[in-house]
C-alpha cells in the first residue's frame, strides 16, 4: 500500500494542472494500475487500454489510440511479458514504436518500471528489459517511476 501511495504522488506530480483524462496502456500489470489509480485521482478520468499478456510491440495500437484521444497524460507499464516469454523482436525498437505516437501528439508520458510479475522464476530478463525501456523513456523526456523497493528508497533520499 505504501508503494501505491508513492506511485500516486509521483504520477500526480507528472501530470499537468489541466489534466482531465489519463490513459493507462501496457500489460496485465498496467490493467491493475489503471484500476487502482481512479479512486485516488479525483477529477481525473482514468481510462485503461491495457491488455493481459501484451508484449511491448502489442502495445503500439494502444499507444496510437491513446494519442488520438489527446489525453493529458499516458501511463505506460510494459515489458514483463517480453522478459518472461522471450521478446519476438528487440524491445528497444518496440518501445520506441510505443512512444513515437505519444511524443508526436505532445502527450505527457509516465513510464513505470517493468515488474517481474507473479512468475519470479521466469523473471531473470526483467532488469535488462526494464533498463531498455527506461533509457527509451528518458530519451523521449518521459517521467520514470521506479517501483522496486530499493529504487523507491533511493528516490526518497
Amino acid at each position: 500500500m505504501r508503494a501505491l501511495a508513492i506511485l500516486l504522488v509521483l504520477i500526480a506530480a507528472a501530470f499537468p494542472a489541466r489534466a482531465a483524462t489519463v490513459v493507462v496502456i501496457g500489460d496485465s500489470i498496467a490493467v491493475g494500475i489503471g484500476g487502482q489509480l481512479a479512486p485516488h485521482l479525483p477529477g481525473i478520468e482514468v481510462e485503461s487500454r491495457a491488455a493481459v499478456g501484451a508484449r511491448t510491440l502489442q502495445v503500439v495500437p494502444q499507444a496510437v489510440k491513446a494519442a488520438a484521444s489527446k489525453p493529458a497524460a499516458v501511463i505506460i507499464q510494459v515489458g514483463t511479458n517480453d522478459a518472461v516469454g522471450g521478446a519476438p523482436g528487440p524491445v528497444s525498437t518496440d518501445i520506441a514504436s510505443v512512444l513515437h505516437p505519444l511524443t508526436a501528439a505532445q502527450v505527457q508520458i509516465v513510464c513505470i518500471e517493468t515488474l517481474p510479475g507473479i512468475r519470479t522464476d521466469l523473471a531473470a530478463g526483467v532488469p535488462s528489459v526494464s533498463k531498455t525501456i527506461k533509457d527509451a523513456c528518458d530519451a523521449d523526456g518521459a517521467a520514470w517511476v521506479p517501483i522496486n523497493p530499493a529504487a523507491l528508497a533511493e528516490r526518497a533520499r
